[in-house]
């Protein structure tokens, strides 16, 4: 039977019916509770009714790779998938709503087309040089549903200024206004809205904890149109929510429900963990900021996990260090693509890798999370692995100011930050973490950096190696 493979947790949460709000702790089995959403409505779809209409289900992915791991899942169970659209929401917003309709938009009739990401990129970086901004600077491009920018820096707002005005000139749009502006012609157009209700019986949110407002009110917009016909399942885990500083907004249940216009929304939890040794999930659960007891079932469960934290080395020494804990794991019979290191910043990825590959020329580094199944070391953030797993998990830079970094710190989120950051990143380890909180690096004005104050705080007992 479909369901058998299921533990009831997962099993309740398939069959559940109406709106759902899932929450999926590390190595519970979320992506696989998701396909199997998606197959159970299928499989129990009226068939008639389907046949003869363009019934369909819906499934919002944080990335495009999700979407094509969630196609091959299906594929592999003989799924049929041609009633299942599964993408990020720009991908549906751009196929579904603006390419089709933008010309209901007074201000888009001369016609606009998206905007190439390195096009974007490079924009964005002359403007900084021409209004000397530190290029390391990020700058929020996203909107609110008002159509409000979520940038508060008024240094920005010239940049903005500017490159908006030259998107328009161009008759481009990026991909933060294709969602406003399919917000918008949702807005206008409740014909059109009333019609993608009746086409999608289930929307699927995946990530939910990272979804940002614009993107809350267009599935809420699909969802109050068509309440007796058209449910949402959100899935996610709000303690992983660490896309907080790019617009990512972890709603609660209420709140959630207040987008929903106040329908039923039924809480579910996934609290099994089948990734992680107990020992490495009783330590990430010192981060937890949700009341869930997470238990071990996997294979890894009983095992006696190594969780060690090194917080006397010098940052010179580094390198060697990482080296030794790579060939620790490997002596062991852990294969390259299970180890992972993970940097406190993105520009550390390219130096520590070069490093890396100068001291171990028979290893193969890469930084892509598409080659973890290729024979390769993987060297991310933890943003970057987010959602990924390994056997071993290196993780330098845990400082005060790295991580979290020290925008967090100056708008008053450090602790919140901090625990989800630490969160994630030990929630990728099944067996082996190794954690570091190097001494002798001092900030601009010549402070010595200390250990991440969450970090420093947790009393346990790690172990020497």
């Amino acid at each position: 039977m479909l369901l058998d493979e299921l533990s009831e947790e997962q099993k309740k949460a398939v069959t559940q019916p109406g709106n759902v709000l899932l929450t999926a702790c590390p190595g519970s089995g979320k992506t696989r509770v998701i396909v199997y959403k998606l197959a159970y409505v299928l499989a129990n779809a009226e068939t008639g009714v389907w046949e003869q209409s363009r019934k369909m289900v819906l499934a919002l992915t944080f990335t495009v790779r999700a979407a094509e791991e969630m196609g091959k899942r299906l594929s592999a169970m003989d799924i049929d998938t041609s009633r299942i659209w599964a993408g990020t929401i720009h991908a549906f917003c751009l196929k579904w709503i603006f390419e089709p309709y933008q010309q209901q938009l007074s201000e888009l009739k001369a016609g606009f087309k998206i905007a190439d990401e390195d096009f974007c990129k490079d924009l964005v970086t002359r403007l900084k040089e021409k209004y000397r901004i530190n290029p390391a600077e990020s700058i929020n491009l996203k909107f609110d549903r008002f159509g409000q920018p979520l940038e508060k820096g008024s240094k920005f707002t010239d940049i903005l200024s500017e490159y908006h005005k030259t998107l328009k000139q161009k008759n481009l749009i990026d991909f933060d206004l294709l969602l406003f502006y399919s917000y918008r012609i949702l807005l206008q157009s409740k014909e059109l809205t009333l019609k993608l209700a009746g086409i999608f019986e289930l929307i699927c949110v995946d990530e939910y904890q990272d979804t940002q407002d614009l993107q809350y009110a267009i599935i809420s917009l699909l969802v109050k149109t068509n309440p007796s016909k058209t449910s949402v399942f959100f899935v996610g885990d709000v303690d992983q929510a660490i896309y907080k500083s790019l617009g990512g907004i972890a709603k609660t249940h209420s709140e959630i429900r207040g987008e929903l216009g106040g329908m039923p929304l039924k809480a579910l939890n996934l609290s099994a963990n089948y990734r992680s040794s107990q020992r490495i999930i009783d330590f990430y659960m010192n981060f937890q900021q949700q009341n869930i007891k997470i238990k071990g079932l996997g294979k890894y469960a009983k095992e006696k996990a190594l969780v060690s934290l090194n917080r006397d080395i010098h940052h010179a020494d580094i390198v060697p260090e990482i080296v030794r804990l790579i060939k620790l794991s490997l002596s062991k019979g852990i294969p390259e693509n299970e180890i992972c290191v993970l940097v406190p910043q993105w520009w550390l990825v390219t130096s520590i890798s070069k490093q890396l590959m100068k001291l171990l020329p028979e290893c193969h580094f890469s930084s892509s999370i598409a080659r973890k199944t290729a024979s390769s070391i993987i060297v991310n953030t933890c943003m970057g692995v987010k959602g990924e797993e390994f056997e071993t998990v290196i993780a330098y830079g845990l400082l005060r100011g790295y991580v979290p970094h020290w925008s967090a710190i100056i708008s008053g989120d450090e602790r919140e930050t901090s625990q989800r950051l630490l969160y994630v990143i030990a929630s990728r380890a099944k067996l082996n973490l190794h954690l570091i909180a190097e001494r002798g690096r001092v900030t601009n004005n010549g402070k010595p950096y200390e250990i991440n104050l969450e970090l420093d705080e947790v009393g346990f007992t790690y172990d020497l190696v």
